[in-house]
C-alpha cells in the first residue's frame, strides 16, 4: 500500500544526545547512541519529529533484520550525462550484490562484494577489483555514488557514524536527510511486511558533479534470503 508523502510543517533533527530512548522502549541495556528522548523543548522548536518513538520502533525493527532485497527503476544524471535503467540490491549484512540493467534488460554492471573487497563486472564480463566500491562506479560509469551510504539512505535510515541532518513532515516520516554533501528526499513511501520503507527517493550533491538520482523501487523483501557474495 503507497502511503504519500504528508504535508505540512516540516521538522529538523540534528544529532543531540540525551537520555536514551531504548530504556522506555525495552526496559534493557544501552541504547544505540542516536536513541534518545527529546526534550520539550526540541519539539517545541521543531527539532524533533512528532513519533519519535514509532520512527524508533522502526529503525530497530529494520536493524534487527539479517538483510533486505530491492528492485526497481533508476536514473542517474552527471552533468550533461544521463543514464536510466533497473536496479536489483540484495544486501546481507555488510555483503551486498548490485545490478544495474539497462533499458532492454541488457546487465550493465554488476557489484559484488562487501568492506575491503569489491569485484565488478561490466558488460562484457570483465572483472575489476579495487577495495573501494564507490572508487570502481567512479572510473567505470562515471558515478561517484557512496554504495556505504545508500545502502542506508535506501531504508530512510542516515549512515552511522556520519554528521546528520534529518527533516521529518508531520506524520513523524523521515522526509530529507543530509549527509557527506548529500541531500537525499523521500517523496513517497510504501509499506513492506509492516514496516514503511522508501518508494520514490531523489539524492542529490550539487557539489559533486551536479550528481542526481531518483529512485523508484516497487519491490521490497526483508531478510534477504540468498548470500550477497554469490
Amino acid at each position: 500500500m503507497v502511503a504519500p508523502k504528508a504535508a505540512g510543517a516540516r521538522r529538523w533533527c540534528g544529532r543531540f544526545g540525551h537520555i536514551a530512548l531504548g530504556a522506555l522502549l525495552l526496559g534493557a541495556c544501552a541504547a544505540p547512541e542516536w536513541a534518545r528522548v527529546p526534550t520539550l523543548i526540541e519539539r517545541s522548536l521543531g527539532l524533533a519529529p512528532v513519533d519519535w518513538v514509532d520512527w524508533y520502533q522502526r529503525r530497530l525493527r529494520l536493524e534487527q533484520r539479517s538483510g533486505w532485497q530491492a528492485s526497481g527503476r533508476i536514473s542517474v544524471q552527471s552533468g550533461e550525462e544521463a543514464w536510466s535503467g533497473v536496479l536489483t540490491w540484495l544486501q546481507t549484512g555488510d555483503a551486498y550484490r548490485v545490478e544495474w540493467f539497462g533499458p532492454l534488460g541488457t546487465r550493465y554492471l554488476l557489484l559484488q562484494g562487501g568492506p575491503g573487497r569489491v569485484t565488478l563486472t561490466d558488460v562484457d564480463g570483465a572483472q575489476i577489483h579495487d577495495s573501494s566500491a564507490q572508487r570502481l562506479l567512479s572510473r567505470h560509469a562515471g558515478w561517484d555514488l557512496p554504495l556505504g551510504g545508500l545502502r542506508y539512505w535506501a531504508l530512510a535510515l542516515p549512515q552511522p557514524g556520519r554528521s546528520t541532518q534529518q527533516v521529518f513532515d508531520a506524520a513523524g516520516r523521515l522526509e530529507e536527510l543530509r549527509q557527506d554533501g548529500w541531500r537525499i528526499h523521500y517523496q513517497e513511501y510504501q509499506t513492506t511486511q509492516d514496516i514503511l520503507l522508501p518508494r520514490r527517493v531523489l539524492l542529490e550533491h550539487p557539489a559533486n558533479g551536479r550528481l542526481r538520482v531518483k529512485l523508484l523501487f516497487n519491490q521490497w523483501r526483508l531478510d534477504a534470503p540468498l548470500s550477497a557474495g554469490q
